[in-house]
């Protein structure tokens, strides 16, 4: 029988935003602790034998099978050519530990209008801003927000994108 909940048991977040002599930083945290998933990835990846002998849909190979998405070597090997099926998806050897702490958003930002520097702006800030630049996670997928809702990470799914931007913010 599995054990674990694909449902964290507890998640949330915290932020917060520090300033000090112009200098501003805001940032924010999401986690999800207690949380379980099947890793259908590496279960069909190493049970190639039977996947890709079915008459269905995921027999097909897809456009990304070259992709590495994690390390299976890390998993027992047995015979694929085995009747006993060694690599079934609903054993605990596919029962990943799918907790994480994110950092959503990072801010940090300069006044040029504070400490002495004179402009011809009312306010003038500098600032760079990041998102989804930091996952602590002992998931062995790519990201374990990808989890379905029913607990399974397939490997499908787009990555929530790291995006860095720079800008300036001015008040007439």
């Amino acid at each position: 029988m599995l054990e674990g909940n694909y449902m964290p048991r507890m998640s949330g977040g915290f932020g917060s935003s520090l300033n000090y002599e112009g200098f501003s930083l805001d940032f924010q945290f999401y986690f999800a602790l207690k949380r379980n998933a099947l890793n259908q990835y590496a279960s069909s990846r190493l049970d190639f034998i039977n996947t890709e002998v079915n008459n269905n849909i995921n027999s097909v190979k897809e456009i990304t099978f070259w992709e590495r998405k994690q390390d299976l070597s890390t998993y027992p090997v047995y015979n694929p050519w085995s009747p006993v099926v060694p690599y079934r998806l609903e054993q605990d050897l596919f029962l990943d530990n799918a907790s994480y702490l994110k950092l959503r958003s990072v801010s940090l930002a300069y006044d040029l209008s504070r400490g002495g520097t004179k402009t011809v702006f009312r306010n003038c800030t500098l600032y760079v801003t990041g998102t989804n630049l930091l996952t602590i996670s002992p998931f062995k997928g790519d990201d374990p927000e990808l989890v379905n809702y029913n607990g399974i990470y397939n490997g499908y799914g787009l990555l929530n994108p790291k995006s860095l931007i720079l800008g300036v913010r001015i008040g007439f």
